[in-house]
């Protein structure tokens, strides 16, 4: 994530950067969810479904509210299959939202480490 500021790197591949970063961090959140909430989670066998139920899925856990969700599907769809003209949001507003995850995503790390979060 420290490489998504950076003003060497194009806006677009700043806005690709932000995505992944979020898109990892959702992956965290993920393994900190308890096996009763993963069940309530078909599986899709459609990679680019299975990525959204995930982003969704995870979003939801952190507490993200509705605009900062439909923003990450928008980052997803976007990086998987957008030009640089139909850029989402400005690599600002993505890098913003990748802090915010990623704050989030910390917090119910250290939440589950103390033992007060989900259940495994």
């Amino acid at each position: 994530m420290r490489d998504c500021p950076a003003k060497h790197i194009s806006p677009s591949m700043r806005v690709v950067t932000a995505f992944d970063a979020i898109y990892l961090c959702c992956l965290d959140v993920w393994e900190f969810t308890s096996s009763a909430e993963r069940d309530e989670v078909r599986p899709n066998p459609d990679v680019v479904l299975a990525v959204a139920d995930l982003l969704a899925a995870s979003a939801e856990k952190i507490g993200l509210t509705t605009a900062g969700n439909d923003l990450i599907l928008r980052l997803m769809q976007w990086s998987f299959f957008g030009a640089e003209a139909d850029m989402p949001c400005t690599p600002e507003q993505a890098i913003d939202l990748a802090k915010q995850v990623a704050r989030r995503t910390r917090s119910l790390r250290s939440d589950g480490q103390s033992g007060a979060a989900i259940e495994h």
